[in-house]
């Protein structure tokens, strides 16, 4: 079975020093065959992953790469797009040009305040109910090809308002999930959750539990590593859950379409 992180950052996301070189050298140690690159954009100015990507040196460091591991590592150039429902012109325009292989869209903030401010003077309820309305909204308007880390919230919330009762939001999840399907995206297991305060995966096992249910098949699995180190981060704990779960595959995306890998 192909070992593979499907979610990466490096310097060319605003929130990471890592070089791209030394992500690729990791992975060949590690084992790790296919490895994309996830690289934060936006094209919402008020955003802070806005106005960092210099696509000349990310695409100049991809190729170097691709050369450098033939053979060894098969690299994949993304995105991971914050708040992709909006612009959508301007991220298809971005995404040809550049020959983009993925699209991870994700919600970071919240009509403004990032993840951690958003939920300053909210209880549960609340915080969960307006973060899990724009994930609905991203999931069926927004331009991707992977739904990154749907319950991402917990990771800054836990501490302060714990984590959510699936129960109490499994009808707005559905309707997530079911967009996902209905438009033939895939939803990501997204492994850093387990080094959070809530140590469960985003999505928790719950959530991928209901998209089986509902018939979904399209999964990716990333370890969201921001430096060499984290790099394929409890993905075998990953490819468990899914086996567990009755997956029979999880997927790669390249030049937008999916590729299966079999965890039989």
């Amino acid at each position: 079975m192909k070992k593979i992180d499907h979610h990466i950052h490096t310097d060319n996301s605003f929130d990471s020093v890592e070089k791209l070189k030394k992500m690729c050298e990791k992975a060949v140690d590690e084992g790790i065959e296919i490895i994309g690159f996830g690289e934060h954009f936006s094209t919402i100015e008020r955003l802070p992953t806005y106005g960092h990507m210099r696509f000349g040196k990310y695409n100049q460091e991809i190729e170097y790469c691709r050369s450098k591991f033939k053979g060894e590592l098969e690299i994949l150039k993304g995105l991971e797009i914050c708040s992709p429902q909006y612009n959508i012109d301007s991220i298809l325009k971005i995404v040809k040009d550049e020959k983009i292989d993925f699209i991870i869209g994700s919600v970071h903030d919240i009509d403004g305040p990032k993840l951690r401010k958003y939920i300053d003077g909210k209880c549960n309820k609340e915080a969960y109910e307006g973060y899990f309305k724009k994930v609905l909204q991203a999931s069926e308007k927004g331009e991707y090809d992977i739904l990154g880390h749907i319950d991402l919230l917990k990771r800054y919330a836990f501490e302060q308002l714990g984590n959510y009762e699936f129960n109490d939001f499994e009808g707005i999840i559905s309707e997530i999930l079911k967009n996902v399907i209905k438009r033939d995206k895939a939803i990501e297991v997204n492994t850093s959750g387990l080094g959070s305060g809530a140590k469960e995966l985003f999505p928790s096992i719950e959530v991928l539990k209901l998209y089986k249910e509902l018939g979904g098949k399209l999964i990716t699995i990333g370890s969201d590593a921001h430096s060499a180190e984290k790099l394929g981060n409890n993905h075998t704990i990953a490819v468990e859950v899914l086996r567990d779960l009755g997956y029979k595959e999880y997927y790669y995306y390249k030049q937008r379409k999916p590729h299966r890998v079999s965890i039989e």
